[in-house]
């Protein structure tokens, strides 16, 4: 079994949502005298700089309206997130000593308040409903995790089964480093009998650096499945393994990718244990796929 290394036609992946250009938050809002911006992290972790990078374009924003109107503009970034992730993102933003400028609420707190409104036409309510089980929908993928875990590792199936599929598409996209998500010509779907994923383009160039993350067949037992991560070049994570002392779950399969191409992977050994119903759990398994990607920014 073996993956491919022509980049081919650039798709856009149908489950997947483009971001914002670098350094600005997902939404901005302005009030009569306020800039607010508002960047969603359902369970992606921070990267390199999150979330400061967000505060030049707001107060950019904010000092532009304030000559432009001839009054003072404040202005904040607000970090929206489900509840459970509370104390992580304040622990984050108190450490990066942003406290007096970025702030977090709760997804759950913030459907909260729009359902309290008083005088919301029948096209606000749909809104909100549609809103409200939009981010149910989010949330509950964690919350399907002890269901969704046993399976994804029993069997195999030409492009993967249909629990694999839910799995990287609903829930491990949301941990995959933004810049790859930003361009769809920096990601496109890997999908074949034998495996199915997604090709990560970090880099430019003929020579640059390729990745493949998803669900294979199982080495030793085709009629099982394992969660990999593939390199062009074979060694290209190697080092962000070794020097991440927090994995212990990665297990070099230098012989999964037998394309006759550079391509070495790497098996991301889960377990249905509780300790992998945490998305905590998922993204320090990711770091070293993460920190790949950081390195290779082009």
């Amino acid at each position: 079994m073996g993956l491919d290394s022509n980049r081919g036609q650039t798709v856009a992946y149908p489950k997947c949502s483009t971001h914002t250009k670098p350094g600005r938050a997902d939404l901005v809002i302005e009030t009569d005298d306020t800039v607010i911006g508002i960047e969603n992290k359902f369970f992606a972790p921070f990267q390199e700089h999150q979330p400061e990078c967000y505060l030049p374009h707001l107060k950019n924003t904010a000092e532009s309206l304030a000559e432009l109107r001839g009054k003072e503009f404040t202005w904040a970034l607000i970090i929206l997130a489900p509840g459970q992730r509370k104390n992580e993102i304040i622990q984050h933003i108190e450490a990066k000593k942003l406290e007096d400028k970025v702030g977090f609420i709760s997804w759950q707190t913030l459907l909260d308040g729009f359902d309290s409104l008083s005088g919301t036409s029948t096209v606000d309510r749909f809104l909100i409903r549609e809103l409200r089980d939009f981010v149910d929908e989010q949330i509950g993928n964690v919350q399907d995790l002890p269901r969704l875990l046993p399976h994804l590792q029993r069997q195999w199936a030409p492009r993967g089964t249909s629990w694999q599929r839910h799995f990287l598409n609903s829930f491990i996209w949301s941990f995959v480093h933004d810049f790859v998500k930003e361009s769809s010509g920096r990601y496109r779907p890997g999908i074949a009998n034998g495996y199915y994923g997604w090709y990560f383009y970090p880099s430019k160039g003929d020579t640059a650096t390729e990745i493949w993350f998803g669900f294979m067949a199982h080495e030793a037992e085709n009629q099982k499945a394992a969660l990999v991560i593939a390199t062009n070049p074979a060694r290209a994570l190697a080092k962000f393994i070794e020097n991440d002392a927090a994995i212990d779950v990665m297990e070099d399969k230098p012989g999964w990718t037998d394309s006759g191409q550079n391509w070495g992977c790497y098996e991301l050994r889960f377990s249905n244990s509780s300790s992998w119903n945490n998305p905590q759990k998922w993204s320090e398994a990711l770091r070293p796929l993460n920190n790949l990607i950081e390195s290779l920014k082009g």
